[in-house]
């Protein structure tokens, strides 16, 4: 199970064979010598231009449009609110890789040969996943984020051990917790209020054992925490924080930001989650099924 860092690391290495093999196609040539009225021919030396792409390299080109500019928006959720420092190497590095996909703007270098470029631009790709290996990570532990349905399908949470051996933490976000204090009530089915009842009640005896902010022991090798504050933002301009499923995605972002060196994955039966999640470059898997 990967951490959010290294996923980002295999992220950045599945778009360093297109951008190489794209690279490879790839071709300038010296710019045309510009006239300016009066001044006679100026030198351009070292000033070359992109040779148009073959049908070929524009269908790779188009493929990394779309990979690259999924990944560097990951990578962009991941590094909302760190320093300027920190931001203006990211930009820097995300400019580089641009100017090689887009191929737009004209090269400064005293040769036509691309491998010349290719060093630049494969270091910048790299930058990405070097700058959130070295964000700070609260734990190592790998952290599952249920959503309210996975729960509801198996409220013994402390049985969940399967889904990683070695231990884990399972955390539990504001949108699931008041979904649940809501349905106590208010839920037309009355299993679906039982079962909320009944996990209201786990999370008083959790509270008894320690903080749930910093987290306390279930069970074995599994802890449980809680978050208590809605998330500020959404991450994704797609999210939408009226939804419920889209504010357990934005509080995983953050949860992610605090911990880019562990796994976190999001605990769902829900299609829909797991489409979101897939659009988010997000790992989701299925809670275990409940014992007989």
């Amino acid at each position: 199970m990967k951490s959010v860092a290294e996923q980002i690391e295999v992220e950045a290495e599945a778009i360093m064979v297109d951008l190489q093999a794209l690279m490879a196609l790839s071709h300038v040539e010296p710019s045309p010598k510009r006239v300016i009225f009066g001044m006679g021919v100026v030198d351009a030396t070292g000033d070359h231009r992109w040779v148009e792409l073959s049908p070929e390299g524009k269908t790779l080109q188009g493929k990394l449009h779309i990979a690259y500019d999924k990944f560097s928006k990951h990578v962009e959720v991941l590094l909302f609110g760190q320093t300027e420092s920190l931001l203006g190497r990211y930009r820097k590095a995300t400019s580089r890789v641009k100017w090689a996909i887009n191929q737009s703007n004209r090269v400064n270098m005293h040769s036509t040969s691309v491998q010349e470029l290719l060093p630049s631009v494969v270091a910048a790709l790299r930058e990405h996943a070097d700058i959130v290996s070295r964000l700070y990570s609260s734990t190592g532990m790998p952290i599952f984020i249920p959503d309210t349905n996975a729960i509801y399908y198996n409220i013994s949470i402390e049985d969940w051990h399967s889904l990683y051996p070695a231990g884990f933490t399972i955390c539990l976000v504001p949108t699931v917790i008041s979904e649940i204090d809501r349905h106590k009530t208010e839920h037309r089915v009355d299993g679906v209020r039982k079962k909320a009842e009944t996990f209201t009640r786990k999370i008083s005896e959790y509270r008894r054992r320690g903080s749930l902010l910093t987290g306390v022991p279930l069970a074995g090798k599994m802890r449980v925490m809680a978050v208590a504050t809605e998330p500020r933002e959404g991450g994704f301009d797609w999210l939408d924080l009226s939804q419920a499923d889209d504010r357990i995605i934005a509080s995983t972002l953050e949860i992610m930001r605090a911990n880019t060196q562990s796994s976190v994955v999001i605990v769902t039966r829900d299609a829909g989650m797991h489409n979101k999640c897939e659009l988010g470059g997000l790992t989701c898997v299925e809670p275990p099924d409940p014992s007989p």
